[in-house]
């Protein structure tokens, strides 16, 4: 699935496979669910550990917290914990429901973990179940169903869509009420992305760029490798590194993908593409001179990371960007039209391409200009401190429809 980033793709192979989970899971003999208490809610995972969607999550409970919400919140994982993940829901007074061993290794099969949270969810009388993101096991967990109300909480694609799930819930902007994908109404709850930052040292920047000539410029993607499977960003990427052999490119994951590197190779700049792993993504954002959006799926915390710390960032016109999740939707944006011009998409509070050589100009401009790259890093530095300052907002917002 993961060889290509895009809605239309997802949905194609789940629609395989997720009509016949779904109808797997409504012929089983189940004990009918005893309704739970309506505040008590349980976030689901599939696996425990932290990325973008799971840092989301934990930002909305943080300010669920911060706000005293009248709701009790359980979080559960039915498969392996990466060591470092118990501790982040342990340090905020939360139960955590897992079915692992002390080396955090899941031994009991995806469907069985899946009917002892049933149980489990039942025993804790929780009233709401929140699925959260992946959907790989969705179909079958959500249709049987896991509790008395139940909400789909897609934080990416949108493949998945389950008539037992009273609410499917999706990013955008404020002003949206409803976005509609596959032919299917998701409601719109705006993703609080603006995590908090840390503020780096000096001298851990200074280790990083150091590594690097001193005339260079760096560019860098801080994303999951197959984000970067993308042949308009790829070829736009190698285009503008291929004119510019003073820059150097720094990218992030868990693996290199051969394709990758081929393009790499077939550019000849492989010897300036540094892969640096999975690392300290606030860090490498504020290291960097220029984030490079992937597209059409786009980079959404580490993304504001960089904007919070003032790296100018390139967007792309697309529904699965920082321009299409924050920008698209708002009533008064020239953005939210069906077309939108070089001069005004430059304008917006995230700097924005309309199509690749558009993309490529206003790299090279970034390049170039230094002064550019502030003005652009201010702006979009403030965006991020006036969508910081909504976090609240988004997180009551996202809390009054889960329980609608």
């Amino acid at each position: 699935v993961k060889v290509l980033e895009k809605e239309e793709h997802y949905y194609h192979c789940f629609s395989h496979w997720s009509g016949l989970l779904q109808d797997a899971a409504r012929k089983q003999e189940l004990p009918a669910l005893k309704l739970g208490k309506p505040n008590r809610l349980c976030f689901v995972l599939q696996v425990g550990v932290l990325l973008g969607h799971t840092e989301v999550m934990l930002q909305v409970i943080d300010q669920w917290q911060k706000d005293n919400q009248d709701v009790e919140i359980y979080v559960a994982a039915l498969s392996h914990l990466d060591p470092e993940f118990p501790p982040l829901i342990e340090s905020r007074h939360i139960p955590f429901i897992h079915f692992c061993d002390e080396s955090n290794k899941c031994s009991v099969s995806p469907v069985a973990a899946i009917h002892m949270l049933r149980e489990k969810l039942q025993q804790l009388e929780i009233g709401t179940a929140i699925w959260v993101s992946a959907p790989t096991q969705a179909s079958y967990a959500l249709a049987l169903p896991l509790a008395p109300q139940q909400v789909m909480w897609s934080l990416k694609f949108h493949p998945v869509f389950v008539k037992e799930a009273q609410h499917h819930i999706c990013g955008g902007n404020a002003d949206e009420s409803i976005r509609t994908y596959n032919g299917e109404d998701w409601e719109v709850c705006p993703f609080p992305l603006t995590v908090a930052l840390k503020e780096n040292a000096v001298t851990d920047i200074e280790d990083i760029r150091k590594k690097f000539p001193p005339e260079s410029v760096i560019l860098g993607t801080l994303a999951r490798e197959e984000k970067y499977n993308s042949y308009g960003y790829l070829s736009a990427l190698c285009s503008i590194m291929s004119n510019n052999p003073h820059c150097h490119f720094v990218w992030t994951g868990r693996m290199q993908p051969p394709r990758i590197l081929e393009a790499f190779k077939a550019y000849g700049i492989e010897d300036r593409c540094h892969f640096v792993g999975w690392v300290d993504s606030n860090l490498y954002a504020d290291a960097i001179d220029i984030f490079l959006e992937t597209f059409p799926f786009g980079c959404g915390v580490t993304g504001f990371q960089a904007m919070g710390h003032a790296t100018p960032l390139v967007s792309y016109k697309a529904n699965d960007t920082l321009y299409g999740y924050q920008l698209e939707g708002a009533r008064d944006a020239s953005a939210s039209t069906g077309k939108l011009s070089r001069a005004v998409a430059e304008e917006l509070p995230i700097l924005t391409a309309v199509d690749m050589a558009h993309y490529i100009k206003l790299v090279q401009r970034l390049i170039d200009d230094k002064s550019y790259r502030q003005n652009i890093g201010q702006r979009e530095k403030e965006y991020y401190e006036t969508e910081r300052a909504r976090v609240s907002e988004y997180a009551r917002r996202f809390l009054e429809t889960s329980l609608a």
